[in-house]
């Protein structure tokens, strides 16, 4: 039976360690998006019976903010897929420097894809919570 090399103990282990990271930090950011998701729902209601839509229970806000919902939500499993395949990459290229530089280059692009999502996330967020403050104070007086 052949034993590892130290090298490729040492390239799992800091594989192993980054994998535990980056779940480690994203599980807080999925559980702050469902609960600014739940938000914005109440809030799309809330809008949509102040405007007197009482009785369509904001259908068209709650389409928009699952279609919003589903293709951030599809976005983030891509560029999870895109880390999973870049660490694979960098695991099997034995020394193969272009291979080692291709995994590289997608990692680091799977990060800033991640980081766009997130922004565009947070964005989006802050544009329907100051669309939805602006039409619920337009029938007052100081509106």
């Amino acid at each position: 039976m052949r034993v590892p090399s130290l090298r490729w103990r040492r390239c799992a282990e800091r594989v192993a360690a980054g994998a535990v990271l980056v779940a480690i930090a994203f599980v807080p950011i999925v559980a702050v998006a469902q609960s600014i998701e739940a938000e914005i729902g109440n809030q799309f209601l809330e809008a949509s019976n102040a405007a007197g839509a009482g009785q369509q229970e904001g259908e068209l806000e709650f389409v928009v903010a699952r279609i919003i919902r589903a293709s951030l939500s599809l976005l983030g499993i891509i560029m999870v897929a895109l880390l999973v395949y870049g660490g694979y990459l960098w695991m099997t290229a034995m020394g193969n420097e272009e291979q080692i530089t291709k995994a590289k280059q997608i990692i680091r692009n799977a990060i800033i894809g991640i980081a766009i999502v997130l922004s565009a996330y947070a964005i989006s967020v802050f544009v329907i919570r100051k669309l939805l403050q602006s039409a619920s104070s337009v029938g007052t007086p100081l509106g």
